[in-house]
């Protein structure tokens, strides 16, 4: 978990703080624009990193994975 104190870095999945490979800024658009991302998956973030840093593909890959074994 994250400490309020400590500094948020926004290359990292505030989910499983792995590199989440943003491509924000960069000229090419982001892998997310093209990726399903169900909007419960937010439930998952700590509060204290909601709107820092993006999810990354392998957390969102596992919770659709999860989703649809719920949906069986």
């Amino acid at each position: 978990m994250v400490k309020v104190t400590d500094e948020i870095n926004a290359n990292l999945c505030p989910i499983c703080q792995n590199i989440n490979q943003c491509m924000l800024g960069q000229p090419e658009p982001c892998w997310c624009y093209s990726a399903q991302i169900p909007s419960t998956i937010f439930e998952k973030i700590p509060p204290e990193l909601q709107h820092k840093s993006c999810i990354c593909k392998k957390c969102i890959a596992q919770f659709n994975v999860e989703l649809a074994i719920r949906a069986k």
